[in-house]
């Protein structure tokens, strides 16, 4: 997918085949008549002047804390104020967990530099911090043993 970002960078993305079918179900209700399709039309927006109008930072980020609101009904650990920069450290994070290297996090995240990258988005977290000890730390095989 291309997107443009809000500083009018545009970057190719690849979605995930989920990502993928939800897109699928949402441009069928959102935009349904295909066959003329507005050149710069935005995926997602609201109604002004009977224009589909880019939604505001202000609305995409009452949507988000609308849903995690309605995601603390069923987890109780998803934080009270959630934000967009928020979601991509997370995503961020997950992707450094599970061993992606850095240069694809940061294509993923759209960074022209892989130090923006690794200084705000692979942070360590308590767990990595712990594995990092367990790792460093010699293991004492029995009882009397001693460094």
């Amino acid at each position: 997918m291309t997107l443009t970002d809000k500083s009018d960078k545009t970057r190719v993305i690849p979605l995930t085949t989920t990502t993928i079918e939800h897109l699928h179900v949402h441009l069928t209700e959102f935009h349904p008549d295909t066959a003329t399709p507005p050149a710069r039309r935005p995926v997602s927006y609201s109604p002004h002047d009977r224009k589909p109008t880019q939604l505001s930072t202000d609305t995409i980020a009452a949507v988000v804390n609308t849903t995690a609101q309605t995601a603390r009904t069923n987890r109780p650990t998803v934080p009270e104020h959630i934000h967009c920069p928020m979601l991509t450290k997370t995503k961020a994070m997950d992707l450094h967990q599970q061993s992606i290297p850095l240069p694809i996090t940061m294509r993923l995240l759209g960074h022209e530099n892989a130090s923006t990258t690794a200084t705000f988005y692979t942070f360590a977290t308590l767990d990595t911090l712990r594995e990092a000890l367990n790792t460093a730390t010699p293991a004492i095989n029995s009882p009397g043993e001693r460094l």
